[in-house]
């Protein structure tokens, strides 16, 4: 598609491209309507493929809505059953997966009903408020800030060499150790820096159920993925702030989940999230292991798999064994 040169055109383009994200909103929050069951999962009939403007490496934003007729079911069909059939062979874990193909739209989700704890994955949407609060303010990122003192939750995930950390550092630091290593002492200080009315209204803006009690939130992997869909569209942050973050995403430390499952050197924007729950005398502790994110294939997709089971080590080889079937059957 040719780049659009005139200022008037520029607007008109612009003023469709909110309208289609409005109405993609709005379907995505009553799709339930027009969805198929399909072997117990759900995905689209039919939906109007969306037309691009050339964007940059990792975005892709929203230009126009074309109708150009329904959505290869049958492909949506193999593979949703393809992941039925992994995830019930799984009688040790507890597995939800959401796919959307950001060429066109079309989606899955198996298990879609199970709520789990995002736990770090939330450090996404508190990452997303600052780069709102550098929009309105460009000097943001540059602000130096004291760390907190303390860690407040055990990591118990770290796939990087611990380095020790200066007392104070620029904001842009935090942003940097948040999403690459999920530093829990770089999160809380960015959350600090950003506030709490900041990070609940893009929450709210991204259709994800509000933040009440840290340890006791819940999601869905379709909920969170729309925080991916929309970073790709580049219809909340800017495009070049859309870039950025999607590429500090793509140097993620982890490599254990949806990474393990596509071929070497497959470009992959993610944030993992894990947490372990409960125990005692009678009862097993609880692990969860989520890795949710773009996989810039042939054919980009959002891919969101969350899981629970009593240890990482089946977790993590569940999550890549997921990404390999959504792989080989898409590209």
């Amino acid at each position: 598609m040719k780049h659009i040169i005139s200022l008037d055109k520029t607007r008109s383009a612009y003023v469709l491209a909110a309208v289609c994200f409005a109405l993609g909103m709005i379907v995505g929050g009553i799709g339930h309507l027009a969805l198929s069951r399909l072997d117990g999962a759900r995905s689209y009939k039919n939906t109007p493929r969306e037309a691009r403007e050339a964007g940059g490496i990792l975005t892709s934003p929203l230009l126009e809505c074309t109708e150009s007729g329904p959505l290869p079911l049958e492909s949506l069909r193999l593979l949703e059953a393809a992941v039925n059939k992994y995830v019930a062979s799984r009688k040790d874990i507890t597995m939800s997966v959401y796919f959307r193909d950001l060429r066109n739209g079309g989606w899955i989700s198996v298990g879609d009903s199970t709520l789990y704890q995002p736990s770090s994955m939330m450090k996404l949407p508190i990452t997303i408020a600052a780069y709102r609060k550098l929009e309105e303010d460009p000097t943001f990122f540059t602000k130096e800030v004291t760390m907190v003192t303390e860690d407040p939750l055990e990591q118990n995930i770290i796939d990087f060499e611990p380095t020790k950390i200066p007392e104070v550092v620029p904001i842009r630091e935090l942003v940097y150790r948040a999403m690459v290593y999920s530093d829990n002492r770089a999160n809380y200080t960015l959350a600090r820096e950003v506030g709490v009315s900041t990070i609940d209204k893009v929450i709210n803006d991204f259709g994800i159920r509000p933040l009440d009690v840290i340890n006791e939130y819940e999601v869905t992997p379709r909920e969170y993925s729309s925080l991916y869909r929309i970073l790709y569209n580049a219809t909340y942050l800017s495009h070049a702030h859309s870039e950025e973050l999607l590429y500090i995403l793509t140097q993620s430390s982890f490599k254990r989940g949806i990474v393990a499952g596509v071929p070497e050197g497959t470009v992959v924007a993610h944030k993992f999230g894990e947490r372990v729950i409960g125990g005692g005398p009678q009862t097993l502790l609880e692990h969860q292991l989520h890795d949710c994110g773009i996989v810039y294939a042939e054919l980009p997709y959002v891919l969101c798999v969350m899981s629970k089971g009593t240890s990482f080590d089946s977790l993590y080889d569940s999550i890549s064994q997921v990404s390999r079937i959504v792989y080989e059957r898409t590209n």
